[in-house]
Order: C-alpha cells, then sequence, then structure tokens
C-alpha cells in the first residue's frame, strides 16, 4: 500500500512536522498579540484548527499509538497551553472552553482521519 510505503519512508520527517506545529502552536497560543489570521476566524475556530491538524500529524506520525492515547497527549498539551495563559506575566486569558474545543477537535481529527485514511495508513503499521 501506497501510504504504509510513505509512512516508513518518511516516519522521522512526519514526526519533525508534528514537533513543528506543536512548537508554533506553543508560541502563538503565548503571545501577549498573537497576529491576525486572514478573515479574522473566532478563537474556537483557531483552537478547533490547530487541534485538528495536530491530531492528524501525531496520527501519521506514531501509527502504533492508539486514538486514545492521542487524545489525551493532546489534551494533556492543551491543558499546559491553558495554565501557561494563566500565568500572570504571559498577558492571556485561560479558558476551559479553549480546553474543551482542544479535546473535542483532537478527537474528531483523530476520527476523521481513521475513517478516511486509516487503511492506508495504519493498515500495515498495526500488523
Amino acid at each position: 500500500m501506497a501510504g504504509a510505503r510513505i509512512m516508513r519512508l518518511g516516519s522521522w520527517l512526519w514526526r519533525m512536522a508534528l514537533a513543528c506545529a506543536v512548537i508554533l502552536c506553543v508560541i502563538l497560543a503565548l503571545l501577549p498579540h498573537p497576529p491576525q489570521v486572514p478573515g479574522n476566524p473566532s478563537d474556537t475556530l483557531l483552537h478547533a484548527g490547530a487541534f485538528v491538524s495536530l491530531a492528524l500529524l501525531s496520527r501519521v506520525a506514531f501509527p502504533k499509538s492508539s486514538a486514545a492515547l492521542i487524545v489525551l497527549l493532546l489534551a494533556a498539551l492543551g491543558l499546559a497551553i491553558e495554565c501557561a495563559q494563566a500565568m500572570p506575566g504571559v498577558g492571556r486569558d485561560a479558558s476551559f472552553k479553549d480546553w474543551a474545543v482542544d479535546i473535542a477537535a483532537s478527537a474528531i481529527g483523530v476520527c476523521v482521519f481513521d475513517a478516511l485514511l486509516g487503511r492506508a495508513f495504519l493498515g500495515r503499521a498495526r500488523s
């Protein structure tokens, strides 16, 4: 299968892409004045987009990991970001709603990946 071959050949590349995405998300989440995004989407939509993307990358980067583990780790990342935003010197506001969106978006991202691309990417990895 082409998807499994791509995963084997570039697993380190997917993991590097995931690491870069996590670093970028954390930096943007902790900036006192994050850059404006074209179209001015809501904060909820930005959280959802970030964590769906992280879930998709996580699923490709670590195909042998369970979906529940990926969602749990991304939920922990979201919680860490919200805790950091609660610190006085950061200049951001922590929000339980943002964390809930992070968890939901992570679960949706993993489920969508498994439903649409799971066999191509995960079929051989789990064997």
